[in-house]
């Protein structure tokens, strides 16, 4: 079956919008512009062929920056 996700984030570091530019900027390098954005609220959602990216901030105790990668259901039904 193989591997369905993928989640990073800053541990134990506080948020930066230096972080979130630097990731964002790679990220939009890697995969182009993203499917969805939500500036205001920093979240930032890229819906590719058998995947989706998501990069965000979340709270968690406290503002924290997280970039997620998961295989989306229809390529895990095929055995992708």
């Amino acid at each position: 079956m193989g591997l369905w996700y993928l989640e990073f984030f800053e541990n134990d570091q506080p948020y930066r919008a230096s972080s979130f530019l630097t990731y964002q900027q790679h990220l939009e390098s890697t995969f182009g512009k993203p499917t969805e954005a939500l500036p205001s609220e920093e979240s930032y959602i890229w819906k590719l062929d058998g995947f989706l990216v998501i990069h965000r901030i979340t709270e968690r105790f406290g503002p924290s920056e997280i970039v997620y990668i998961q295989r989306d259901s229809a390529s895990l039904a095929e055995g992708g």
